[in-house]
């Protein structure tokens, strides 16, 4: 079995609340971790961990398995433009994280070989609290479970039909604060 090494693109608020969700999992090893970020200055405090930190979004795909995009919306098209040509079939599991982003726009740029997956985890990852809601395209039930369980490790997982998946963002993340 292939090790899993683990790429968040993107690592602002959510990646990072999913990286750090991650690292006290320990399940997986900080030397399999590769994480971007345009200004990787904001990100010194991971330097002495063992976290490989870029901010080449292609480098971290050649380097990872597990790609997650954690990017705002109107950086989607860019990033995913910028990787599309180093995404590999039976390498990669490419996980968006980008509300609003359906699975239909991120296939416009990603081969139908790479499996695809949308889940909608919140800021409650980073401690273990996260309530993540996947959906996912051309995926086999191993791939599935890989997914499931990552996000199982920062919380509870479940998958739902992509239809849902707007309700289910607006519920985790929105729902939430107005709560509070």
């Amino acid at each position: 079995m292939k090790k899993t090494r683990i790429s968040i693109i993107g690592c602002g608020n959510i990646g990072l609340s999913i990286l750090q969700g991650i690292i006290k999992s320990v399940i997986i090893e900080e030397s399999d971790l590769i994480v971007t970020r345009r200004n990787t200055d904001e990100l010194d405090h991971l330097k002495n961990t063992g976290i490989r930190i870029t901010s080449d979004n292609a480098e971290a795909v050649r380097a990872g398995n597990l790609i997650i995009i954690a990017v705002k919306p109107y950086n989607f098209k860019n990033v995913l433009s910028g990787i599309r040509n180093h995404l590999q079939p039976r390498k990669h599991i490419l996980i968006s994280l980008t509300a609003g982003i359906n699975i239909a726009q991120i296939r416009k740029f990603v081969p139908v070989s790479i499996p695809v997956f949308r889940v909608m985890p919140n800021i409650s990852a980073s401690v273990g609290g996260s309530i993540s809601c996947i959906c996912y395209d051309h995926a086999s039930k191993r791939e599935c479970e890989k997914v499931s369980s990552l996000f199982t490790l920062l919380g509870t997982s479940m998958f739902i039909g992509e239809e849902l998946m707007d309700s289910a963002t607006i519920l985790g993340a929105c729902g939430i604060a107005y709560t509070f």
